[in-house]
């Protein structure tokens, strides 16, 4: 896995949307179609897109159009637990005040993920078990999510076919909130039924470079207080379902989308969504770049004002403070946001130096640690990842991405290496951003063992390289968030 350079990319100018009635049929029966009991529907590129990725990245080959064509075989084998990871971080667009309903560029589409569990039925024959798992934001509800990506629908469409997929909420708790996104309580969830680790990875952790600072550890709307007990000086601490390490083979199901925290979020930023407490998460530092922080650029007195209030807000459990510091933090706030705005909030701008630490080291753990959360010296599972870029998301995203229509599936066996690729195609350079660039870096538990130059790109099965497929580039460029705004593109 960590010497996998190869990267390939699908692309359909024709394929700028899904389809829209699941759970997503292919519009032909194609000779290796698992569903003799099945249905063949109305028109969907993305199934044959799926197809197509998965024939270009040479995948039994010899096989192909034939009905023994096993594409997955080379990583699954009959009685393997397999797990697919898509990107379901909320359940509507934030941005629907600005008139941003769309949730196509906001979580991977359903139809992406019943084109690749059918090559998965496919690989298992009959035997093993599947299941689809995420932890979406703390106020997302799941089931509307579920629902969202026809989810329900393709489930319903497996049990007529004596086939079972679990469906998973990883997270523990879940915020209940008003209609203005206010908390109201959280409750505890069942999470995943198997159980939970705790993964530490103590002085190799890419944290423990900044652990001095471990008080000003922070992730938004959570009490940074349980952040402490987790990061400090001592120990960098994650929690993650055990179906995860049990995994034989886990396919990674991101969406290409910009991301205000970490410039884009692809393969290795959809796996944070593997730890089941977001404020297990360090997302930023506390306070301007003159004090130690990185969760803004320049000193502020109003935003040092709102976000206090707001962090006592989140520390209490009382409903009536709750309500009194929301009231405090309204005047600040909008003078901040309106008056003096530069829309850097809450580590959202390219000078975060924290994030891209924590979304390593959630990967670095993925990878390395056995099915007790103990970290070895090799990799332990198999990995498949497909990005979803038939209609990414550009602008304020992840959760008010604006619709960026692409006709684009990236594929490969190696994170780094697609995030690369991705962050070409979005027409970002990746050097400028830091959860990429520091990946070629890590030696402990590595996630690559190459460099960028050593990536190979099929295009349509047309092979390039890196540079040369920035210079062969055809889709308009991808619009960062505003805190990156002029230190994300490429311009050479």
């Amino acid at each position: 896995m960590i010497g996998n350079p190869e990267v390939h990319v699908v692309r359909d100018n024709i394929c700028l949307s899904y389809p829209q009635i699941p759970p997503y049929h292919p519009d032909s029966e194609y000779a290796e179609y698992p569903f003799r009991k099945g249905k063949i529907g109305g028109e969907n590129k993305v199934y044959g897109m799926v197809r197509r990725l998965f024939h270009q990245m040479g995948l039994d080959v010899e096989n192909y159009d034939d009905p023994s064509w096993n594409p997955l075989g080379c990583l699954i084998r009959p009685g393997n637990t397999v797990l697919l990871k898509p990107n379901f971080v909320s359940h509507y667009n934030w941005g629907y005040r600005k008139g941003l309903v769309d949730t196509d560029s906001l979580v991977t589409h359903g139809s992406v993920i019943r084109a690749v569990l059918d090559y998965v039925v496919i690989a298992l024959k009959g035997t093993g078990r599947i299941v689809v798992g995420d932890a979406p934001l703390q106020s997302a509800d799941f089931e509307e999510l579920v629902k969202l990506a026809g989810l329900d629908e393709i489930r319903d469409f497996y049990d007529l076919n004596d086939l079972k997929i679990d469906i998973v909420d990883f997270r523990l708790k879940q915020a209940i909130v008003n209609q203005k996104n206010q908390l109201i309580r959280q409750v505890d969830l069942t999470g995943s039924q198997n159980g939970y680790v705790v993964v530490n990875l103590r002085k190799d952790s890419l944290l423990d470079d900044i652990s001095s600072d471990y008080r000003k550890f922070r992730v938004a709307a959570y009490d940074f207080r349980e952040m402490k007990k987790h990061h400090n000086r001592e120990k960098h601490e994650y929690i993650i379902p055990k179906i995860v390490f049990e995994s034989d083979v886990v396919i990674n199901l991101p969406k290409l989308k910009s991301h205000v925290k970490a410039g884009i979020t692809a393969s290795l930023k959809n796996l944070v969504g593997i730890n089941a407490h977001k404020d297990w998460l360090p997302h930023h530092r506390r306070g301007p770049v003159v004090h130690g922080g990185d969760e803004y650029r320049d000193y502020s007195l109003l935003k040092k004002s709102w976000l206090l209030i707001q962090e006592m807000e989140w520390q209490t459990k009382k409903t009536l403070l709750r309500k009194i510091y929301r009231e405090m933090a309204r005047l600040p706030a909008f003078i901040s946001r309106n008056i003096s705005d530069d829309g850097i909030y809450q580590g959202g701008w390219y000078g975060n130096d924290t994030l891209w630490r924590t979304i390593l080291d959630i990967n670095r753990a993925f990878f390395y640690s056995n099915k007790k959360g103990q970290l070895q010296n090799t990799i332990q599972r198999k990995y498949l990842s497909v990005i979803d870029g038939i209609i990414g998301g550009e602008g304020e995203s992840p959760l008010s991405p604006s619709p960026k229509p692409c006709g684009l599936l990236i594929g490969g066996f190696n994170p780094v290496a697609t995030d690369t690729v991705a962050a070409t195609l979005m027409g970002f350079d990746y050097k400028k951003i830091p959860t990429i660039v520091n990946a070629f870096k890590t030696d402990q538990y590595p996630l690559c063992s190459f460099d960028p130059d050593d990536i190979v790109v099929s295009r349509n099965s047309q092979p390039t390289s890196l540079s040369q497929l920035r210079e062969l580039q055809t889709l308009s460029p991808f619009k960062p968030g505003k805190g990156w705004f002029g230190h994300i593109e490429d311009t050479r």
